[in-house]
């Protein structure tokens, strides 16, 4: 868990219960006040997918780091996602 620029804090994980895979990447932003959720966002194919690590980019987006089954060349292979603050925009 990362704070944001807002204030807000950034977490990244994984989830079992949403996304389309077996696990996907589960990414969730808190309001700066951390009693609401301002979005959340799942990441991946149907197989495993994983975040280790999340960082607050200097232009104030997110870089995630982890690793995937469901892209690649097989196996478990190194992912890393960037986005806009808003977590909209994928590079």
């Amino acid at each position: 868990m990362r704070q944001a620029t807002d204030g807000g804090y950034i977490m990244a994980g994984y989830t079992n219960n949403y996304g389309g895979g077996s696990s996907d990447i589960y990414l969730v932003k808190l309001n700066p006040n951390t009693t609401t959720i301002d979005w959340t966002k799942t990441i991946g194919g149907t197989l495993v997918d994983k975040a280790n690590s999340v960082e607050v980019t200097s232009d104030g987006g997110y870089i995630v780091a982890g690793y995937t089954a469901s892209y690649g060349a097989g196996g478990n292979d190194f992912y890393i996602e960037i986005g806009s603050a808003s977590c909209r925009e994928r590079v």
